[in-house]
């Protein structure tokens, strides 16, 4: 660069290095340039990072929604304020509601008994201010309502979940009302059965294979002086001298090697006199 100063009949020239001017210029882009190129990298490793963990949550999600939906339990979510959010397909089989007439509802307003209600409430508002209760995390048996009205028996089992949004409550469910209807049936037969076996005059037992009482009819129990339920899980020799009680092993095991029923005369030492009884025994399978 050149400049004249006439006043003085000089003139100035000035020489810049253009390679030192370039030089700040090249250093600052290239520092922004691997700037730039760590922000990619960390911008992709975050992107696949957070991809990867977006896709195994929606994995997880997606099982954990495949398992509950297919559960052979109802599965049922509420909130804290008894709200139902989660209603599986089993719940529409048990209780007959479908999954959009109940989410969004009230439980006491759907499946919960009219005598249950106010139990209910109260075991609710308990937990949520005590963080106790004994309708939870264990199993129990209920009446429950149906959508046509009728109640049946089922097997509850309640488990509080705390997430950020507040506290939600998962209940499996299981109608054991057909479970019931047979144990009822089983119990009336054994009830038919021991009347019957309580109104002979005959002594009648029944033994397990290791010569524990199972059951003694009223005849029995009368000629040993004791109630029924205390000849039950006892053996022979709980009640007789040795000699007698090993004489009855000896005729219970040889009737389990034949397999079929035999008769015995048996001596039975009772109430100070000896008694003499012919015993048909036989053995009983399960079917």
């Amino acid at each position: 660069a050149y400049e004249p100063l006439p006043q003085l009949g000089w003139g100035i020239v000035a020489k810049i290095d253009l390679a030192e001017v370039q030089k700040p210029f090249l250093v600052a882009s290239g520092y922004a340039a691997l700037a730039a190129l760590f922000v990619i990298v960390i911008g992709a490793f975050l992107f696949i990072r957070i991809t990867r963990l977006v896709a195994r949550w929606f994995e997880e999600s997606w099982q954990s929604s495949l398992i509950v939906e297919r559960s052979m339990d109802a599965v049922i979510v509420m909130d804290d304020l008894g709200v139902i959010h989660a209603w599986n397909q089993q719940a529409e089989v048990v209780f007959g509601f479908s999954r959009d007439e109940v989410v969004g509802r009230l439980l006491e307003e759907t499946i919960v008994p009219e005598g249950m209600k106010q139990k209910y409430r109260q075991e609710l508002e308990r937990y949520l201010r005590t963080g106790r209760s004994a309708m939870l995390n264990r199993r129990m048996e209920v009446a429950a309502r149906h959508r046509d009205g009728h109640e049946f028996m089922v097997e509850l089992s309640i488990v509080p979940v705390h997430q950020e949004g507040g506290c939600f409550f998962t209940a499996f469910v299981r109608d054991i009302s057909e479970r019931k209807r047979v144990d009822e049936a089983i119990r009336e037969s054994s009830e038919r059965l021991q009347a019957i076996l309580d109104n002979s005059l005959a002594v009648i037992y029944l033994k397990d294979l290791e010569g524990r009482y199972l059951l003694v009819n009223r005849r029995y129990a009368e000629l040993l002086h004791i109630s029924q339920s205390q000849v039950v899980g006892k053996r022979d020799h709980d009640y007789f001298p040795a000699k007698w009680a090993d004489a009855f092993r000896e005729n219970d095991l040889e009737v389990l090697s034949a397999g079929r029923s035999l008769q015995f005369d048996e001596t039975v030492p009772m109430n100070d006199e000896i008694h003499h009884y012919i015993s048909i025994k036989f053995p009983l399978s399960d079917a």
